[in-house]
């Protein structure tokens, strides 16, 4: 198979990935690989720096980003962003959400597991 023809099967020209943290680790590195397949990128992240970073580093390699700051763990702030992205682009076809998960280790009576979405 051609690169060409795996490019095509992999395609997401005309696609929108939602990233929440794609600012950064993980979620950017996400980002920079839809963003190769051609995915518009919208990236949900609290740092308004980390962002603008991001976005021009996405935007170097062709893609098309929109960044907003959001925090994931704010119900309304996630409907509102929602409703911003939905606004933003033609319609929502694609969508990726990193989770990250902390665990703290403590005596068996009070371990907890935090979970940040």
């Amino acid at each position: 198979m051609t690169s060409n023809a795996t490019a095509s099967l992999f395609s997401l020209v005309g696609k929108v990935a939602v990233i929440t943290g794609g600012n950064g680790g993980i979620g950017l590195g996400c980002a920079r690989g839809l963003a190769r397949a051609g995915a518009t990128i919208v990236i949900w992240a609290r740092d308004k720096d980390k962002n603008a970073a991001a976005k021009s580093e996405l935007e170097a390699l062709g893609a098309t980003v929109i960044t907003l700051e959001v925090d994931v763990t704010d119900r309304a702030a996630v409907e509102s962003a929602t409703a911003r992205t939905i606004d933003s682009v033609a319609g929502l076809t694609f969508s990726l959400q990193m989770q990250v998960s902390i665990f703290v280790c403590a005596p068996k009576s009070t371990q907890k597991i935090l979970s940040i979405r």
